[in-house]
């Protein structure tokens, strides 16, 4: 059931009646309260309220076994709940540091490929967060495994490994899962995770990182693809080709990404890594984004779209948007984080 985007302050109280109800989009609205009798949709699994007036969610939304999708940003809520971190929800999960926000859309896709998972008080940390961006091909299921497992191996690690081998050792273990398991499609992956005051920053095929601060941009990802020559090199040497239309044996246009089994092991999912620091003074911010946005704005026109905003959940919107209207025909998906 979708109702986003219009003026409801209230959603009808029959609603709960609908037993069999998965999915419940209600974003930006006017809702100042959610009906009573929710434990009643028990089979809802998607619950998406962001862009409303809630101050508080209801306990009974909490016992819903199946909800594993809850996004309530943008709310009137003085503190995340609780009960957020008692179970590992797919949900933007607020930093306790940073101002930070998303926005995505299926576009002119037929569906939705891409996800997400973003976790501020990560690992229950008030100083370590969590951002992560999976753009899919041929199937969403890779990207929702990857997403919904990425930051549990990487987690299991952290406390005994240093900080860039834990991502580059948990990419490779995800990975061999998801061929293991035989799950359908691939996914690029961009990860980024702020820590102390150190940032991060991983990604395997062309999902890409910008930080602004001080009137610089700069871009923290490289683009795996065939045209890059020395990935053009590796896949020679794993035994593959670069097509004349510039994809791998002639099918995918990127050359590192999770799955895509059919293609092991020319197209690989170790990272590219970078590590920078939070920046201490004058504006800065940052942006993630997939390929369907970077095919249509430069870094420095998203730096300025996210600019333009104060809060990073419009800037995300802009971003989206923009894309959209300058034609890009895939899924879009953005997160934007403030710094300061």
């Amino acid at each position: 059931l979708d109702v986003a985007h219009n003026l409801l302050k209230i959603l009808p109280k029959n609603i709960v009646s609908l037993s069999n109800l998965r999915i419940l989009r209600a974003e930006f609205n006017r809702l100042v309260q959610l009906p009573v009798g929710m434990s009643r949709l028990s089979n809802l699994e998607l619950l998406s309220v962001e862009g409303n007036a809630l101050m508080t969610i209801p306990s009974e939304v909490w016992a819903l076994k199946k909800l594993d999708h809850i996004d309530l940003h943008g709310n009137c809520l003085k503190e995340p709940p609780l009960e957020l971190y008692a179970r590992d929800y797919k949900f933007f999960q607020r930093s306790r540091r940073f101002r930070l926000g998303y926005a995505e859309t299926m576009g002119r896709r037929g569906e939705m490929e891409n996800t997400m998972m973003i976790k501020g008080f990560f690992k229950g940390s008030q100083t370590l967060d969590y951002l992560g961006v999976f753009d899919g091909h041929g199937s969403v299921m890779t990207a929702e495994y990857v997403a919904r497992n990425l930051h549990q191996e990487l987690s299991s690690r952290l406390n005994d490994t240093d900080p860039v081998e834990a991502i580059r050792v948990s990419f490779q273990n995800v990975n061999n899962q998801v061929l293991k398991n035989k799950v359908d499609g691939g996914c690029t992956a961009l990860l980024v995770m702020i820590t102390g005051h150190n940032i991060f920053i991983a990604n395997a095929g062309d999902t890409g990182a910008v930080i602004y601060r001080n009137g610089e941009t700069v871009r923290k990802t490289i683009d795996h693809n065939p045209s890059v020559p020395g990935e053009a090199v590796r896949i020679r040497n794993a035994g593959g080709y670069v097509s004349d239309t510039l994809r791998v044996n002639g099918v995918l246009a990127v050359s590192r990404s999770f799955g895509d089994s059919s293609l092991v092991p020319v197209v690989i999912a170790d990272p590219y890594i970078t590590v920078t620091h939070i920046p201490q003074s004058g504006e800065s911010l940052l942006v993630l984004a997939c390929d369907g946005i970077w095919g249509v704005l430069s870094e420095d026109e998203s730096c300025a779209y996210a600019r333009s905003e104060v809060e990073p959940h419009r800037s995300a919107i802009k971003i989206r948007d923009m894309a959209y209207q300058l034609g890009s025909t895939d899924n879009l998906s953005v997160v934007v984080l403030r710094f300061r």
